[in-house]
This record gives C-alpha cells, sequence and structure tokens, in this order.
C-alpha cells in the first residue's frame, strides 16, 4: 500500500533525510568512534611493547652467543672514557691515532 504524503501549502515534499536525522546519526557514529580510540591506541602500545620485548631477547640471546664462543663480551672499538675529551675529539676526526695499550 503506497500512501504518499500530503504537500504542505506552497512547498512540495522532497523524500529523504532532515539534517536534525543527519545529526543525530553523526553524534552516534561520534560517540561509537571516541569509544574506539582508546583501545585501539591501548592495543598498538601493547604491541609495540611486545615488538621491543622481542628484539631484547634475540640481542640478548646474540650477546650471549658471542660470549659463549669469544669468552668475552663485545666492548667498543675505543673506550672514550679512557682518554681526555680533547685527544678523544681529535680521534672521532681523524687527526690523531689512539695511543697504544
Amino acid at each position: 500500500m503506497n500512501r504518499k504524503p500530503i504537500p504542505v501549502t506552497g512547498h512540495s515534499y522532497q523524500p529523504g533525510f532532515t539534517l536534525v536525522e543527519m545529526a543525530i546519526v553523526l553524534a552516534i557514529v561520534g560517540l561509537l568512534l571516541g569509544g574506539l580510540i582508546p583501545t585501539l591506541s591501548a592495543q598498538m602500545e601493547s604491541q609495540r611493547i611486545n615488538e621491543t620485548r622481542k628484539q631484547l631477547d634475540e640481542i640478548q640471546q646474540a650477546l650471549m652467543g658471542f660470549a659463549i664462543i669469544n669468552g668475552r663480551l663485545p666492548c667498543p672499538a675505543l673506550p672514550m672514557a679512557l682518554f681526555p675529551m680533547s685527544l678523544a675529539k681529535q680521534m672521532v676526526l681523524g687527526k690523531k691515532t689512539p695511543p697504544a695499550t
């Protein structure tokens, strides 16, 4: 059964959504999305933490393997704490060679 709306005096009836209906729908969608954002950000942070833990475990295993094979842990090529700062800067710039130890 098709009912035709009664036209208002001087205006023609056009089917569609009113601005109020559109505003209500947008408000509901906004509330739903607003509730999802904290959940998604918490999941992303948890994923980053897990990835970092995995990387640290891999680094630890690599260091332990190095220590088992070589009998020592790797150390920096030039321990800067043993040299005065001016000498260390010159060595980094390539102007001096490190002293023999």
